[in-house]
């Protein structure tokens, strides 16, 4: 996965903090003003837990099936 993949799935991650967090916050009409900041906060939560995400996978992409053995362990 290189960079430019990584940053529209960060960007996605953020829409859907954002989209998600605006949209339970208008069903449950709370003022348009702390609403946006509300979602604003969401977007950023959003982002941050797709990075987490993408890292996760990162780490399984570079090992071989993901699970480490015991013979990967030894200082031979």
């Amino acid at each position: 996965m290189n960079v430019n993949q990584k940053k529209h799935y960060l960007i996605l991650g953020g829409f859907t903090g954002f989209l998600l967090t605006f949209i339970l916050g208008a069903l449950n009409q709370k003022e348009p003003l702390l609403n946006m900041l509300h979602a604003t906060i969401g977007c950023i939560v959003g982002t941050i837990l797709t990075r987490i995400l993408l890292f996760v996978i990162y780490l399984h992409e570079n090992t071989d099936d993901g699970v480490q053995t015991k013979d990967d362990n030894k200082d031979s």
